[in-house]
């Protein structure tokens, strides 16, 4: 059996919550029952430096977070992470960004086999903002996805 950690990536600050709403969506869901007890562990992340610790010990790691790349609020994309890691020059509002803890992961020889990165675009990430509806309605088609994936990996 297969186990896999689904990442929200985030903050409290507008659309950049979307990686932990997403991660509360999941929970709220029931994923007890759905798979094998243990397979799927869900968790929220603040800062993509703390990612590192997270990467290890698993067989399969689904990242879900906010980005901006100038398409329509709420548009999923699904990102490859051997292009995202090699991405010279991430920017992130974090100070160290995914792209930057992939690399360091596939440096240090602890990333699980199978890594799966979503973003979903985001417009705007201000403190005491709320996130925009176009984004909170791309989660319902995020977690769709991610099924298909749990069944493809979990077996």
């Amino acid at each position: 059996m297969s186990r896999v950690r689904i990442i929200g990536i985030g903050s409290a600050c507008g659309d950049d919550r979307i990686g932990w709403d997403a991660i509360a969506a999941l929970e709220a869901g029931g994923m007890s029952g759905r798979y094998p007890a243990g397979s799927v562990e869900a968790c929220r992340c603040e800062r993509p430096a703390e990612l590192l610790a997270l990467l290890r010990d698993v067989d399969a790691i689904i990242l879900v977070d906010a980005l901006q790349s100038g398409a329509r609020p709420g548009t999923v994309r699904k990102l490859d992470p051997h292009a995202l890691a090699a991405s010279p020059g991430s920017v992130s509002s974090h100070g160290f960004s995914v792209a930057e803890s992939i690399a360091l992961g596939r440096v240090l020889a602890i990333l699980p086999p199978i890594l799966l990165v979503y973003g979903v675009e985001a417009g705007q990430a201000a403190p005491g903002t709320e996130p925009d509806p176009a984004v909170r309605a791309a989660i319902p088609g995020l977690l769709d996805t991610i099924a298909d994936d749990l069944g493809r990996i979990i077996r």
